[in-house]
């Protein structure tokens, strides 16, 4: 409560060049919880990939292995490689649509909208 008497005063009181560091560091702060929202959508999408597509995509993504490197430690061909990193891609993209355009959350199977 004494933290929002404060910002009250800070705002009435406050010169500009104070108000818009404020709004920067709050502007921050909303931008940094949404890309953590949007890579823990992501982490969860990528879990419910099948294995050999996950598997390619933990490989280019987080080690930052070359398609040619992730071939040769999966002992797959090339082609292969890439076809799974495109279908992949795909189930990633609709996943995360999905789940955006719904509202989901992971422990919710309702849209959080009808709430």
């Amino acid at each position: 409560m004494n933290t929002i008497r404060l910002r009250k005063r800070l705002i009435v009181h406050a010169e500009p060049e104070e108000l818009a560091a404020e709004l920067l560091r709050v502007e921050s702060s909303v931008q940094d919880l949404e890309a953590r929202e949007r890579l823990a959508r992501l982490d969860r999408a990528i879990a419910k990939l099948p294995s050999l597509e996950r598997q390619v995509v933990v490989l280019r993504m987080r080690q930052e292995l070359s398609f040619k490197q992730i071939a040769e430690v999966m002992d797959t061909p090339l082609g292969t490689v890439l076809s799974r990193m495109h279908l992949a891609k795909k189930r990633l993209k609709l996943a995360m649509e999905t789940e955006y355009e719904t509202g989901t959350h992971p422990r919710r199977t309702a849209p959080l909208l009808e709430r």
